[in-house]
């Protein structure tokens, strides 16, 4: 139905990958994972999260979860192909 991939490192940890099939989409699943994933990295130790960028035209629904957990916007340079 869903799943949601962390990496840890040192006191912080990044939202590597998450995928949804159908079901999972219909039932906001990922948003659960993502909310459980952020209490058992809390619980180990884990003080700040990187979900990475926020997409409000491709994804609106994850730029609304990462904005209504307090997520900061920012543009950084980057490399463009």
């Amino acid at each position: 139905m869903a799943g949601a991939l962390f990496l840890g490192h040192g006191t912080t940890a990044t939202y590597y990958v998450g995928w949804s099939g159908p079901q999972g989409r219909e039932l906001d699943a990922q948003q659960l994972l993502l909310w459980r994933g952020i209490e058992a990295l809390r619980e180990n130790g884990i003080a700040t999260l990187d979900l990475g960028g926020i997409d409000t035209r491709r994804a609106p629904g994850v730029a609304r979860f990462k904005l209504g957990l307090g997520g900061e916007v920012f543009t950084l340079s980057g490399t463009w192909l």
